[in-house]
């Protein structure tokens, strides 16, 4: 009995379902407390909007939250920022009414979307499976130059796996039914990423 080992690799392009946006409000001013109010007031402002168009406010998470000394200009040398964080499916309606909220009230904002997977697990449990017949695949045309065959695995070892951040659907919310503003770009898809794994199997040959 000998045995052969054989790298397996599968790869799959996939949309992100899930996003998180980050809006972190900001103010430059002559005192922390002037800058504090009008980042306060713009925050205040903004939930307001978003609770009256039927946003859970347990949806939404308090981020970074800092006063800094910036020393860049006499007359404004304190920088207050404020961060929120809003966890949802994907839907780009949404966010294109986040980004256009922001432009009316005239926010001073830094918006940053981080995409997410709710189903990376599944995923690598298929492409896993994939990676494996892949390997068989391999190991099979091998042995029949050899006049040999496969008979069963001796081992197996993960080698790569992709590390993206994912959460359960269930935790997620989907903000499908608010205001929109009908814009052409609302019907973009989500962002595409790969993600693959690679495996070593060492297969018995007879």
């Amino acid at each position: 009995m000998g045995k052969i080992t054989i790298e397996g690799r599968a790869e799959r392009e996939v949309l992100y379902n899930a996003v998180e946006l980050t809006i972190c409000f900001y103010k430059r001013a002559k005192t922390s407390a002037e800058a504090l109010s009008s980042v306060e007031a713009q925050i205040e402002k903004f939930l307001s909007i978003l609770v009256d168009e039927g946003v859970q406010l347990k949806d939404i998470h308090i981020g970074d939250n800092n006063i800094q000394q910036t020393y860049r200009d006499e007359d404004n040398n304190v920088q207050v920022k404020k961060e929120i964080n809003i966890r949802m499916l994907f839907n780009m309606a949404f966010i294109n009414h986040i980004t256009n909220i922001i432009r009316q009230q005239d926010f001073e904002i830094i918006f940053d979307c981080d995409y997410q997977l709710t189903n990376m697990h599944e995923l690598q449990i298929e492409l896993l499976k994939e990676a494996i017949a892949d390997s068989k695949e391999k190991a099979e045309f091998i042995a029949s130059v050899m006049n040999q065959k496969i008979i069963g695995i001796d081992n197996v070892e993960h080698i790569h796996a992709d590390d993206l951040y994912y959460i359960e659907e269930r935790e997620m919310p989907y903000y499908g039914g608010l205001p929109v503003d009908k814009l052409l770009s609302d019907k973009l898809e989500a962002p595409i990423t790969t993600i693959s794994e690679k495996i070593n199997v060492v297969w018995l040959m007879e």
